[in-house]
């Protein structure tokens, strides 16, 4: 169950990751001086390498092409140090000001380049001499293992806690709300990594000592690592998808709001509809129609067909108007002209269904002119809202 476990999560972690790698290395075409877009590649990379070399058939392979025991765990644990420098960098080169971003990451860079320099040393000098299931379990108490796993639970530990530590602080001063759930995320996903490196250090550290925890070591690595993995990775690019899914999601939103009223004058007046459009859940059946252009242009119809089915409706709305001031149900509030717009539109298409007389000559209640169509697009749906809590 545990391998199944691992396995599964290398592989979909790896084809997260291919998509983003992709999306990365065609950014560092575009902008090959950008030093961000250096950091995030390298991080992404060396994530694909992590998962990679953690699946157990690959790590396998690798030691058998290379004769050398374990010779998979080292680069595990050297490219988990990678990318744990690299977020840290990332961060520091968003979250530092411009004149420090190159001194405090050359001093990170260092500390990782001679944390991996260390690691090789103590694993040359270890006595590693076979494959074992559980590397961990075995070696752990081995001579110049503690050094090894010392410097590898520090440094990560370190780049994890100021991960947490920068992302706290920035999150209460940026602008974008996405950045600012980015930043939060990318905290909680630093969180799962401490709680990733404080479990691994007491079945290794602590086993010298005599402290066994009572809980699972394979099932509780594998929800940090989840933890730590996805809420890094969602964090980080939260600010490239979030508004595009934002503005989508808006879109969405403003065609289910103006449709029922665009029904209703349909309905009445189906004349003045050039095409007819889908309701909220046909449109969803149609991923075509879900592109953000497409939905643009609906709602741009919707709004427009609207103002038609009103031009209709003109002979009706004076007359409307006088019954909502005689019954003074639903009084006309001249401070909220979207309300007051919605009830005129109600209650002129139950006159007209009821076959009410009018007066094809008295004026109809004129709207004041909106500056420009994101205007007139936010006022109709504001109207639209209106109309559907009457109905």
């Amino acid at each position: 169950m545990t391998n199944y476990m691992q396995d599964t999560f290398n592989i979909v972690a790896i084809l997260i990751l291919a998509a983003v790698v992709t999306v990365r290395l065609h950014a560092l075409i575009r902008r090959p001086r950008t030093a961000a877009t250096h950091t995030t590649t390298v991080l992404m990379l060396a994530l694909v390498g992590v998962h990679l070399v953690g699946n157990l058939d690959i790590y396998a392979a690798i030691d058998a092409a290379t004769g050398i025991p374990h010779l998979a765990q080292l680069l595990l644990d050297c490219l988990g140090l990678v990318a744990a420098g690299t977020a840290q960098i990332w961060v520091l080169q968003w979250a530092s000001h411009p004149d420090h971003v190159g001194e405090r990451s050359r001093i990170r860079l260092l500390v990782l380049v001679a944390a991996i320099a260390l690691l090789v040393v103590f694993f040359a000098l270890a006595p590693i001499d076979r494959e074992v299931p559980q590397f961990a379990d075995v070696y752990a108490r081995a001579a110049w293992m503690r050094p090894y796993y010392a410097v590898m639970l520090a440094t990560t530990g370190f780049t994890q806690a100021e991960i947490v530590y920068a992302c706290l602080r920035h999150a209460t001063v940026v602008d974008h709300r996405s950045m600012r759930y980015g930043l939060r995320l990318m905290a909680a996903g630093s969180a799962f990594g401490l709680l990733f490196i404080t479990n691994k250090a007491l079945f290794t550290l602590g086993g010298t000592v005599g402290l066994t925890p009572p809980w699972s070591n394979a099932l509780v690595t594998r929800v940090t690592q989840a933890g730590m993995f996805y809420l890094l990775l969602v964090g980080a690019t939260c600010s490239t998808w979030a508004p595009r899914l934002s503005g989508w999601w808006s879109l969405r939103r403003q065609y289910r709001q103006l449709y029922p009223l665009w029904l209703a004058l349909h309905r009445a007046f189906p004349q003045s509809t050039l095409d007819p459009q889908p309701s909220p859940l046909a449109l969803a059946l149609r991923p075509q129609a879900l592109r953000p252009s497409n939905l643009r242009y609906r709602i741009t119809r919707l709004v427009i067909e609207i103002n038609d089915g009103r031009l209709h409706l003109r002979p009706y709305l004076t007359t409307a108007a006088q019954r909502i001031g005689q019954a003074r149900t639903v009084p006309l509030d001249p401070t909220d002209p979207p309300a007051a717009e919605a009830a005129l539109l109600s209650r002129a298409l139950r006159d007209r269904a009821a076959g009410r007389p009018v007066d094809p000559d008295a004026p109809a209640p004129e709207t004041a002119g909106r500056a420009d169509l994101d205007a007139e697009i936010a006022f109709t749906t504001q109207v639209a809202v209106a109309f559907a809590r009457l109905s």
